[in-house]
């Protein structure tokens, strides 16, 4: 009854919406937040996508804010402290539900679904031990470096937001089409000579035979005329079109994100979440080559509870290679971690091949964990013998599919 309660509310708030100024005011300033005209709030097309996408998405809605409730307090807090719309809280809903090990078929992983290139663009780091991606915390950064660089280039939030999701270089193409169009229908373009060669550029683009800085070179000169396509212009259909200005995904990415800050006004308790300013989670500093099971054991928290919170780390240890690294712990199990490092004995492991010199937790830890630099000759069974192990937890510690390795390889191995 709560589920068709809420699916009734959404459908009555939009449709209320287009008569009543007073209760689309908090409508109205998720669009002025992304810097679109608030009377796009009236389009029929949005209204059809806003009432099919509450009544679909309304059974999942408040699954997606708990999936995030650990991580929305910082998140939003990033998005203030660099002057990005809260709004953007729901591009991250809208990318990943709040889960942090998303990941798309095409690669992209993580709340902001990051593709591996963009992720190392930006900074975060991705190598066999982490992936920043899954970070909560350093994805946010990086996502917001990466919105603002957007907006500096559009001028606008939702067109940042557009080109997160299908890429500037498509966006520009789009909006160059879209300002020749809209010229193009206050004078007569079938005598000039520029502006079709500017179309054949464009529809060569499109069939992949003509280069991107050729329609660069276009919209320089087009976004100074006094011709400025709308996110209705943008938006917009054409028939007989294959290649729209934005594509589907893209055109329907901008709606869900509006949507879903929209939807988030009609609940109460959806509202509540997603305002919560109250961190539960906080950084620590920890030292390399430490196992997550032993941290848990520091923190008094459950292993898998701290492998939830850091799947960043993708070994189930903190990264041999640095000396230090920092993970995330519950707020509430703060002073039971410092107490508990207080009274660690450190012995320093030092790595074959390398210089770095790790701290050991001797009194909790019943695993050494070290990195070994596989040398000429070597093979997984005489390194297995020489530590006094088995080549299968080798193979399983190092997610190996089989037992070769090659000079310069650099595997785990737990001495017992």
């Amino acid at each position: 009854m709560k589920k068709i309660i809420f699916t009734i509310l959404c459908y009555l708030h939009l449709l209320g919406a287009t008569y009543n100024n007073d209760f689309m005011k908090s409508d109205l300033d998720i669009l002025k937040d992304l810097d679109i005209e608030t009377s796009y709030i009236k389009d029929e097309k949005f209204q059809d996508f806003y009432s099919k996408f509450s009544s679909r998405y309304e059974k999942s809605y408040l699954d997606s804010l708990t999936n995030g409730e650990d991580y929305i307090p910082e998140i939003s807090s990033i998005l203030k402290e660099n002057d990005v719309p809260s709004v953007f809280l729901y591009m991250a809903m809208a990318e990943s539900n709040f889960v942090l090990e998303a990941q798309s078929g095409r690669k992209a992983l993580g709340l902001w679904q990051f593709m591996p290139g963009t992720a190392t663009q930006f900074g975060l780091k991705k190598n066999k031990y982490v992936d920043e991606r899954m970070d909560f915390i350093k994805s946010t950064e990086a996502a917001v470096k990466y919105l603002t660089k957007l907006h500096g280039i559009f001028g606008s939030w939702y067109l940042a937001a557009l080109s997160y999701n299908c890429g500037d270089g498509r966006l520009i193409e789009g909006i160059t089409r879209a300002t020749i169009d809209m010229y193009c229908e206050d004078n007569d373009c079938k005598n000039n000579k520029t502006i079709q060669g500017y179309q054949k550029t464009l529809r060569d683009y499109g069939r992949g035979r003509a280069k991107y800085k050729d329609v660069y070179e276009i919209y320089k000169v087009v976004k100074d005329w006094n011709y400025k396509p709308t996110i209705n212009n943008l938006l917009t259909e054409k028939k007989g079109v294959s290649r729209q200005y934005i594509p589907d995904e893209s055109r329907n990415y901008i709606k869900k994100i509006i949507s879903l800050a929209m939807m988030n006004n009609n609940d109460k308790e959806a509202k509540n979440m997603a305002n919560n300013s109250e961190s539960s989670l906080v950084r620590v500093d920890v030292s390399g080559g430490m196992l997550l099971k032993n941290i848990a054991s520091l923190a008094g928290v459950t292993t898998d509870k701290l492998k939830k919170l850091n799947p960043h780390l993708k070994k189930n240890m903190t990264p041999p290679s640095m000396a230090k690294t920092q993970l995330y712990i519950p707020q509430s199990k703060l002073s039971t971690f410092n107490e508990n490092r207080k009274n660690i004995t450190t012995t320093p492991v030092k790595e074959e091949g390398m210089k770095t010199l790790f701290d050991d937790v001797e009194n909790i830890q019943s695993d050494y964990v070290k990195t070994y630099v596989v040398k000429k000759g070597d093979n997984l069974f005489r390194i297995a013998k020489k530590y006094g192990t088995t080549m299968e937890k080798i193979m399983k510690d190092n997610n190996l599919k089989s037992n070769k390795v090659k000079p310069g390889d650099k595997i785990v191995i737990r001495l017992k």
